[in-house]
């Protein structure tokens, strides 16, 4: 078996987690509703705030475990500029 189980790569191909991933600008709507599929599907994940500074921009990164030593971090900027987790 791959690292990525078949259920995680499914929901990675979503609508809405391309449209989150692939946005340059993201929404609170977009990480609510990529949330909301992670906990109906029972997926373990951690999702991280920067609210930005005078220099860094606000960003947030949904990290999903994969294995206890594995996980894919997803991260999205909710303005333009370079943010914490870049």
């Amino acid at each position: 078996m791959g690292i990525i189980n078949k259920e995680v790569e499914n929901l990675l191909s979503t609508e809405t987690f391309k449209t989150l991933i692939y946005s340059d600008i993201a929404t609170i709507a977009q990480i609510n509703a990529a949330i909301s599929l992670l906990i109906k599907s029972g997926i373990d994940f951690d999702f991280t705030f920067s609210r930005g500074t005078n220099s860094l921009a606000t960003q947030g990164q949904i990290t999903i475990a994969l294995t206890p030593t594995s996980s894919i971090s997803i991260t999205f900027a909710f303005e333009p500029g370079a943010g914490v987790f870049s």
